[in-house]
């Protein structure tokens, strides 16, 4: 019995100092460059393209997974380097990406509906397995319920929960979880860490998929809040199959508002997911040496490690920013969606503080300067946002003021081309987009102009051209690099719903004004098309295929444009 007592005892020991050898990286570079990331030897043999999708909730999750359907009628997801996406869209790149239980992306991605067939009755139906019907539950509803039932131990946990029940789990991906990129990745791990040898790993199934990169806004350390408008100083951390983390090391400032101190923190660098902590854990003894850019770090065993329903979770987890600036510190930390981060950049002793993170698109909407960090030369983006473009009619934006409503402002700040208003200011206490210009001002005249002439021909607001940078320090962009952008913004398209019949255009198309294609339908069962409310879920069968034919319509109008691009 004693013999038993002290092996007992010995295992506990063992447990509690339990470490993994877990892969880390960083840049030693000002700016980062395309060699700095793990995943450069994966895909050089792949074009050097990408293609993002915004934030916007359900709405964005719907029409980007329209837009994946057309490239996969055409046969272009092989070409494609990298997918990223931010809030909703990292749903649907997380759910697109580590689909489990269907292997016919026929069924998954559905098929993109000709207008002129499109019928009420049509609309309803949603065969098995198409990733186009997981918007339909109301998420806030499954977190509250969560709540009720004690499922989880806070709001940021509930949400979480809610994004797996919604998105994830219908597709085979379970929770609690490890990840990585492929067998050989999973491999690598577990050859390094015996403690792992039986532990279950995600990797996608599809092995054409794109690399995905989800991102999330780092807003400071739980000791610190909250964060206002005057305090903040956001930064944004990627999620991969091969890392979380940051290639751009940055000191940041912290105004810890509670005790009316600065406190200065590394953040940059990046470890394999395995060892990135949810909860528990520690750094290690050491980082990264400091002219070493990857090495193998023995890191505490996390308590808790980060799977796919949090990394979905935290991208998208949109109350954080408000309730991360609440008044009241220990309110603001409750609520908050907390991780345990450390930098490997810190060569002695890294620092290892419960950090706060908050949705994506609170700091950077649609993962642009990622890839111009990683040199990608065509990247298209798709911006699923609620707000309309104003047309020609009611912009002139060579001559008239800037203000809110005009076009989202995630593209706005690509150009330092914000709009100073009493809105924006107020909007400022839970996003920081001032941070984000990668683009001459003088350039933003040229993408309205081409975006509003676009919308104006009615087949995709869709407009490529090539653009220069500015340098921008935080984000470790040089000035002088070329990159060609495409950008597609979400909006009612006058030769799709002219082919609508009689019925589906009544409901789908405004009744007054029509002409102004800044004008969404004001009732009925499609309210607010194509400009569905941002939220999570809500969107019907019905909602959710009129959504996804119009997004994935305007990328087959512009078939020979991204067969170019994507070639």
């Amino acid at each position: 019995m004693r013999s038993f007592l002290i092996l007992a005892v010995l295992a506990v020991l063992n447990s509690a100092s339990a470490a993994l050898n877990a892969k880390a990286w960083k840049s030693n570079s000002e700016f980062p460059t395309e060699k700095d990331y793990p995943e450069h030897e994966y895909l050089k043999s792949k074009p050097n393209t990408a293609i993002a999708f915004s934030g916007g909730g359900s709405r964005a999750y719907t029409g980007a997974m329209g837009c994946l359907a057309a490239f996969h009628e055409l046969n272009l997801l092989k070409n494609i380097r990298y997918i990223g996406g931010i809030s909703g869209g990292a749903w649907a790149t997380t759910t697109f990406t580590y689909v489990q239980n269907v292997s016919n992306d026929d069924v998954f991605l559905g098929k993109v509906a000709d207008p002129k067939h499109i019928t009420v009755e049509n609309l309803k139906k949603m065969e098995p397995g198409c990733a186009r019907g997981l918007s339909a539950p109301e998420m806030t509803l499954i977190a509250l319920e969560a709540i009720k039932d004690k499922k989880v131990d806070s709001p940021a946990a509930a949400w979480s929960y809610a994004v797996s029940k919604t998105y994830l789990e219908p597709v085979g991906i379970k929770p609690n979880t490890r990840f990585s990129w492929d067998a050989a990745t999973v491999k690598d791990i577990k050859s390094r860490n015996s403690a792992l040898a039986n532990a279950e790993f995600t990797v996608p199934v599809n092995k054409d998929r794109p690399f995905p990169v989800i991102g999330t806004t780092l807003v400071g350390p739980v000791a610190g809040a909250p964060f206002t408008a005057k305090t903040q100083n956001y930064s944004l951390l990627e999620i991969t199959p091969l890392y979380v983390g940051t290639m751009k090391n940055l000191d940041i400032k912290y105004k810890y508002k509670s005790i009316g101190l600065t406190h200065s923190r590394r953040v940059g660098g990046a470890i394999e997911p395995f060892a990135f902590a949810r909860k528990g854990g520690g750094a290690p003894a050491h980082g990264l040496a400091n002219k070493v850019t990857s090495g193998v770090l023995s890191v505490p065993e996390p308590e808790t490690f980060l799977d796919l329903q949090f990394s979905a979770g935290t991208s998208s987890y949109a109350p954080g920013s408000f309730f991360e600036s609440i008044g009241i510190p220990k309110a603001a930390a409750e609520l908050s969606m907390e991780f345990q981060y450390w930098s490997p950049d810190e060569e002695v002793k890294p620092d290892f503080t419960p950090m706060m993170f908050t949705d994506g698109g609170c700091y950077q909407d649609i993962s642009l300067i990622q890839f111009m960090q990683r040199r990608v030369s065509k990247i298209v983006l798709f911006f699923l946002s609620s707000t309309p473009l104003k047309p020609f009619e009611d912009w002139d934006v060579n001559a008239d003021p800037l203000k809110e409503g005009q076009v989202t402002d995630d593209l706005s700040a690509f150009f330092g081309a914000l709009p100073d208003t009493e809105q924006r200011r107020w909007e400022n206490r839970s996003f920081e987009l001032e941070k984000n210009q990668v683009f001459a001002t003088s350039d933003y005249t040229k993408v309205i102009t081409a975006l509003q002439t676009a919308q104006q021909a009615g087949k995709g607001i869709i407009a490529t051209m090539n653009l220069t940078t500015v340098k921008n320090d935080w984000w470790g962009i040089p000035a002088g690099e070329t990159f060609e952008i495409t950008f597609s913004y979400l909006g009612r398209l006058p030769k799709w719903e002219a082919q609508l019949n009689k019925e589906v255009y009544k409901l789908a198309v405004p009744a007054e004004n029509a002409q102004d294609l800044s004008v969404d339908v004001s009732s009925g069962p499609f309210k607010n098309f194509p400009h569905f409310i941002t939220k999570g879920g809500g969107i019907d069968n019905s909602k959710a295929n009129l959504l996804a034919d119009l997004t994935g319509w305007a990328v087959l109008q512009h078939e020979q444009e991204f067969r170019r691009i994507l070639s």
